[in-house]
This record gives C-alpha cells, sequence and structure tokens, in this order.
C-alpha cells in the first residue's frame, strides 16, 4: 500500500494521519494512524446525518496502516494521504453492490420457483448475508496500491483534519 495507483486521469481523496512509528532498519516505512470520521462531518446537516449517527455508535478507533514515506518524517508528525478515488469506487462497489446484487438474485429465484413470499424474503437474506461474506472475504484478499503519502501536513487549518 505504499506505492500511489494515481494517474493523470485519477483524483485523489487527501486526508490527515499521523506517524505513529518509523521502522528502525528502514524510517522511510511508517505506521499511520488517522482519525475516523464521516464524509460529512463538515456539512450542514452534519446534526442530523446518520453516518455521523451510526460513527459514533461504532466507536472512534483511529484508522492504522503502514506506507512507505517520501520524506524525512518524526514520530507525532502530520503528513497528507491521498488515497486514488478510482480505488475508493471500487470498494464502494464490492462492498455495497455485490452483496445487493445477491440479495436480488436469490430473491428474484425463489420468487421464479413459485416459493412462498416468507421463504422469498428468507432465501433473499440468507443471499445478502452470503453477499456481504462473499466481499469481506473478497476485501482481505485485495491489496490495491491506492494510498500514498503526499508530504507533510501544513500547519493551517485550511486542509481539514
Amino acid at each position: 500500500m505504499s506505492e500511489p495507483s494515481a494517474t493523470p486521469s485519477d483524483e485523489l481523496i487527501e486526508g490527515r494521519a499521523r506517524v505513529v512509528a518509523l521502522d528502525p532498519s528502514d524510517p522511510a516505512n511508517a505506521r499511520l494512524e488517522a482519525e475516523r470520521r464521516p464524509a460529512c462531518g463538515a456539512c450542514a446537516a452534519r446534526a442530523s446525518c446518520a453516518s455521523r449517527t451510526f460513527g459514533g455508535w461504532l466507536g472512534r478507533r483511529p484508522l492504522a496502516f503502514s506506507a512507505r514515506l517520501p520524506f524525512a518524517a518524526r514520530p507525532g508528525q502530520e503528513v497528507v494521504v491521498g488515497l486514488s478515488s478510482r480505488a475508493v469506487l471500487k470498494a464502494a462497489g464490492l462492498a455495497y453492490m455485490l452483496p445487493l446484487l445477491i440479495l436480488v438474485l436469490s430473491a428474484a429465484t425463489a420468487s421464479a420457483l413459485g416459493l412462498h413470499d416468507l421463504w422469498v424474503a428468507a432465501i433473499g437474506g440468507l443471499g445478502l448475508l452470503a453477499g456481504l461474506a462473499l466481499a469481506g472475504r473478497l476485501a482481505r484478499r485485495l491489496t490495491v496500491p491506492a494510498l500514498s503519502v503526499l508530504g507533510p501536513a501544513p500547519d493551517d487549518e485550511a486542509c481539514p483534519r
């Protein structure tokens, strides 16, 4: 996850992370942490945002990951990281569309077989669970070099935390 995969036509989504530790054998390899926050954290509807509400229920543990630094850094320093928008779209498709597709296909198949509505709903629910399990398994296998450290974070607040 250390090499940028962005092409000229692929935009990066930028965020901040904090350097937690440097690899003693290679200080360019760092352990980073990024605060988990809803994407709508700065919008006008944040008080009634469902994403913000669910995020609060699920906890605020930081997201930890490793990356290669293109500059000298020290633990505690904030850096700007870029994530390929193409990789985000692929991950969203995997997480949302695959389970939904399997739910619809399994329910449609059960309905086409003439099963009672209760069985159609149950089979659709099992299809959703199977789709979620498959998406989780595929996500663990996925190794996309989509994240890159772009540079040290500016000290001003122009870059959102």
